[in-house]
């Protein structure tokens, strides 16, 4: 699990530290632009590194010039620190594995400057650095115990190969596709999840929520006490729903829809173009947030989009029971669902602007 998170220089991120508690969400309140969904991109940043290279990485995102912090010439910096939480490991092992990522040249491609990690257990640490010069790299060791050596691949160390894993293995939500028929321009074409969907199996839910018929399906198919738990909690808030079915879509072959029964329309079923913005939102957030098959860590950005405020309190006590199986972080702009969070045991930060880059305060 991670449980502090260093970033340097990146975007309105000049310096800032946050830390994690195991077994409580940390959700971050700020207006537009404070920076708080920096915070997320730095954790995504993280996973598309260890995914796809940090060259493609940095050109999805407009390129190493767009990542920097304004007027900084440093490299942008990330540590993450994690903490082993299988079954039977010494819960005192923690890793701290770290990036640098700079540009060789003007607008040229981002490089990993260094990559480095140290491990620390019940206080004796371990460096391991690895310093990359060209296609050659070095990895050196000190041990407080044994003094220093070097050699070796670094890509061998079962300490970072565990970080790279957690850190490749982060689900952000930045954003769902929820446009309505009736507000979908002609040229963006049939946007899911209120599309019919080929079946397939979508154990955890799309990072932009395009497979959402799909994971329910499978939730529905694979997991029943989770199947079990969606419905209470989408009747919870939405009491005319009746009973959730996924039939074939019409004249589309190989293809399933989603449909229910509507109290206030007993003679017929809904589809999902028939679904308002709340409800398909609320949907998303269940098929992410109960998924037995979890991701290391899940997150959110802008957590209230769609969403109406009776629907907070349900939402954060969704929230910290996902946080009982893994890492849980969400941004949003609403005072009242942060303050529904705390009171839920959520951890909150307030991101405020400053002139010399975002600060997170308790």
């Amino acid at each position: 699990m991670l449980t502090r998170l260093v970033v340097r220089r990146l975007r309105l991120l000049a310096d800032v530290t946050v830390d994690l508690e195991p077994g409580r969400p940390l959700v971050v309140l700020g207006p537009s632009s404070s920076g708080k969904s920096t915070l997320l991109e730095a954790l995504d940043l993280f996973a598309a590194v260890s995914g796809e290279g940090v060259d493609r990485a940095a050109e999805r995102r407009g390129g190493y010039e767009n990542l920097r912090t304004l007027g900084q010439s440093d490299d942008v910096e990330l540590v993450a620190t994690l903490r082993s939480d299988k079954p039977g490991a010494n819960t005192n092992t923690e890793f701290r594995y770290g990036l640098r990522i700079g540009q060789a040249r003007p607008r040229g491609p981002a490089e990993i400057e260094r990559e480095w990690f140290d491990t620390s257990d019940n206080g004796n640490t371990r460096s391991q650095v690895q310093v990359i010069a060209g296609d050659a790299s070095m990895v050196a060791f000190y041990h407080p115990k044994y003094g220093s050596s070097s050699g070796g691949a670094m890509g061998s160390h079962d300490a970072l190969l565990t970080a790279r894993r957690t850190l490749a293995d982060l689900r952000i939500y930045p954003a769902f596709v929820h446009t309505p028929a009736w507000w979908r321009d002609a040229r963006e074409g049939p946007l899911p999840p209120r599309e019919s969907a080929v079946v397939a199996e979508s154990p955890v839910l799309d990072r932009r929520g395009i497979d959402l018929i799909n994971t329910l399906h499978h939730l529905h198919s694979h997991a029943d006490q989770s199947w079990e738990a969606l419905l209470v909690n989408l009747k919870a808030v939405f009491p005319t729903v009746g009973r959730v079915e996924f039939p074939a879509a019409p004249n589309a072959a190989g293809r399933i829809t989603l449909a229910w029964r509507d109290e206030r329309f007993p003679a017929q079923k809904m589809l999902p173009s028939q679904l308002s913005e709340g409800v398909v939102r609320w949907l998303s957030l269940l098929a992410a947030l109960l998924s037995p098959w979890r991701p290391a860590m899940i997150a959110f950005d802008d957590l209230e989009q769609g969403l109406d405020a009776a629907m907070y309190a349900p939402l954060a006590h969704l929230l910290c029971g996902a946080a009982a199986r893994g890492d849980v972080v969400a941004t949003t702009r609403s005072p009242e669902l942060a303050r529904a969070c705390q009171q839920q045991g959520a951890r909150v930060l307030v991101a405020t602007p400053t002139a010399t880059g975002t600060r997170f305060d308790p």
